[in-house]
């Protein structure tokens, strides 16, 4: 018999459902069934797994063409000490060992001044002031170009951020504008930096010519005699000479392994 709409009074048809579309499981289910309804996925295969650890190890080989180095260090190789790290006083350096903990915490401002703090906490504050290489009158902030005062071995200086050099960032370094392997890419132009024959880009990065050899597929193809990135320096007698592969030559290398391994990765899951 046909439905009738309670509130209406309309006829309304039959409505009928394919026996497929009704689910008739019941409320529980087997052990069984459950577990193919729950599998989780199943693990990173071997191929994958290879994959990333290949390509990790090749990106810690690539060239970082844009780093730079700030000049962080001193004449003597002793990291600098940011004054700002430096606390006041001298109670916090009471029983620590010198040369077993943050350098910063072996200083201490007193009186106005910059003190080593063991030798202060040895003698009076008059003797210790007066002790050379421990005592240093605070000066005004002499830093150039977004320079910060700090302490070095000797005396007061300067970090410096590249490309500025000098115990106050007065002088240009653009050597600082790339990592040490590849600092012949910069020049100093007066008070700027610029790209080295041969060189292109916003970071120096690109070689567009060589010095002695032939540029073949963005890349210096050296003269026999001559080695580098551009071929500008000469082989050492009696050695074997080779240019290390030019950072666009090694990001093709990158990519073209990448792209077999996936393609294999692919392939060996769908089996």
């Amino acid at each position: 018999m046909a439905n009738r709409c309670p509130s209406s009074g309309h006829y309304a048809p039959p409505i009928w459902y394919p026996s497929s579309a009704i689910d008739s499981s019941p409320i529980w289910s087997s052990p069984q069934a459950l577990s193919r309804r729950t599998t989780a996925s199943p693990p990173p295969s071997p191929q994958f797994i290879a994959l990333f650890v290949v390509l990790f190890i090749f990106c810690l080989q690539l060239p970082f063409s844009t780093a730079v180095r700030n000049k962080e260090i001193d004449e003597n190789y002793q990291r600098l000490i940011p004054l700002r790290d430096i606390p006041q006083g001298c109670d916090h350096a009471k029983g620590v060992t010198p040369g077993t903990g943050d350098p910063a915490k072996e200083y201490g401002f007193v009186g106005g001044g910059l003190e080593k703090c063991r030798v202060w906490l040895e003698g009076d504050e008059q003797s210790a002031s007066d002790e050379e290489g421990h005592y240093e009158r605070c000066t005004p902030n002499n830093c150039q170009h977004e320079g910060e005062l700090a302490l070095g071995s000797k005396h007061i200086e300067c970090i410096c951020k590249a490309p500025w050099d000098g115990r106050f960032c007065d002088r240009l370094a653009c050597w600082r504008m790339a990592e040490k392997e590849n600092e012949r890419r910069w020049r100093n132009a007066g008070e700027h930096c610029r790209c080295a024959d041969n060189y292109e880009g916003t970071n120096c990065e690109t070689v567009v010519s060589c010095q002695n050899g032939e540029f073949v597929a963005e890349r210096c193809q050296c003269a026999e005699g001559w080695k580098g990135e551009v071929c500008d320096r000469k082989c050492i007698p009696n050695q074997t000479c080779s240019s290390p592969p030019a950072f666009s030559q090694k990001v093709g290398i990158f990519l073209s392994l990448f792209g077999f391994i996936l393609t294999a990765t692919f392939y060996g899951n769908r089996r």
